[in-house]
């Protein structure tokens, strides 16, 4: 099963990535080495109005602090949203079309991170995420072939890691 070739990610998450459910600030949730870290950040306590209530926790800014943070538990979205859409869906255009848009999203994630500062990067990342999410719950999955200028307009213009100067 898709269970068993995974055994070290949770079935709930495993689930939320083939409905297209998983939100971009909750890949941490697909770094195994952090599992220990991941249950206790499973909700924050928070007070208002007198009581005490837990609020589910989504990734944040210090859960992604560079490049590596995101490619390496999107490289096991990817794997396991490949591993789906074979085994399970026999669809080999979404296959290939997945496996193409990996290598491609994570070659233009690193491009824009050596240009960009991180944080607007990581904003275009998660707007990028939802867009694609939306297109694979439709069928759609060469989306992530794409660059999407509208993105990085509006999340990458002005945001230009400061040029090294050689002496």
């Amino acid at each position: 099963s898709l269970f068993d070739r995974f055994p070290k990610i949770e079935a709930s998450v495993i689930l939320e990535i083939t409905r297209h459910e998983l939100r971009p600030m909750d890949l941490y949730k697909l770094d195994p080495s952090a599992q220990d870290k991941n249950l206790e950040r499973r909700a924050n306590l928070e007070f208002e109005g007198g009581q005490l209530t837990a609020v589910p926790h989504t990734g944040s800014l210090k859960d992604f602090p560079n490049l590596s943070s995101v490619v390496e538990p999107m490289l096991l979205y990817f794997d396991i949203l490949t591993t789906y859409a074979a085994t399970c869906r026999g669809d080999m255009a979404a296959t290939l079309a997945i496996a193409r848009g990996s290598y491609f999203y994570i070659s233009h994630l690193s491009a824009l991170n050596r240009q960009y500062l991180w944080p607007a990067v990581l904003a275009y990342h998660k707007d990028f995420f939802l867009v694609r999410r939306r297109e694979m719950a439709n069928g759609i999955y060469s989306g992530w072939l794409t660059r999407d200028a509208e993105l990085m307009s509006e999340h990458l213009f002005g945001q230009s890691r400061p040029q090294s100067q050689s002496s």
